[in-house]
């Protein structure tokens, strides 16, 4: 179980849960697109600065060693591979494999130095509880082509009886390898609790 430690927001403290159904709400009575919108910029800035408790990622160097080991191999050979691999570990809250499948066509996102390690790791752990699932499958059988080669996956994860279907983005990273590029994360939001 995820738990939020909790957002600094108008002179109190409330869970970063609160706030994201206090929003889905205002959406269900205002559906306009400035309300979407700013919905959407206020949960990015939300995953930012939300924090998991107790869980760590220990990012490996993704240099040249000559382990075999899972967590080492970066990316995946086919985005539908990514797919499957990345929600398997998202499963079993392997954060160490997430990291080695997380990225965009420049690399790896824990080797982007626009992003501190403290705000990946809080990203890589929100992600995780977001993609908490008992199953899941390819709600259609071959992914939807986007511009620069990506391809977007829609899957359907169930947990505890509620299912909910999102977008996976992929992408080729710089070694031609797939690597998990974006997820909707709008549709998930009841999957961490």
């Amino acid at each position: 179980m995820c738990r939020f430690e909790g957002v600094e927001g108008g002179g109190h403290r409330r869970s970063a849960l609160a706030f994201v159904r206090e929003a889905q709400d205002e959406q269900h009575d205002n559906n306009s697109e400035e309300v979407l919108v700013r919905h959407a910029m206020v949960f990015s800035v939300l995953l930012l600065t939300a924090a998991c408790a107790s869980q760590q990622v220990t990012p490996t160097s993704s240099g040249g060693g000559t382990s075999t080991s899972r967590a080492n191999v970066i990316g995946a050979e086919t985005s539908k591979a990514l797919v499957e691999g990345f929600l398997s570990a998202a499963k079993a809250a392997d954060l160490q494999r997430m990291s080695t499948l997380w990225g965009n066509d420049k690399g790896l996102a824990r080797e982007n130095p626009k992003i501190t390690r403290d705000a990946f790791e809080k990203r890589l752990v929100i992600m995780q509880c977001l993609l908490q699932h008992d199953r899941w499958n390819f709600a259609e059988s071959t992914p939807r082509l986007q511009t620069g080669g990506r391809q977007a996956w829609r899957v359907t994860l169930t947990k505890n009886k509620v299912s909910s279907t999102t977008t996976i983005l992929t992408v080729a990273g710089p070694n031609g390898r797939w690597l998990l590029e974006d997820v909707d994360v709008t549709k998930l939001q009841a999957n961490c609790t």
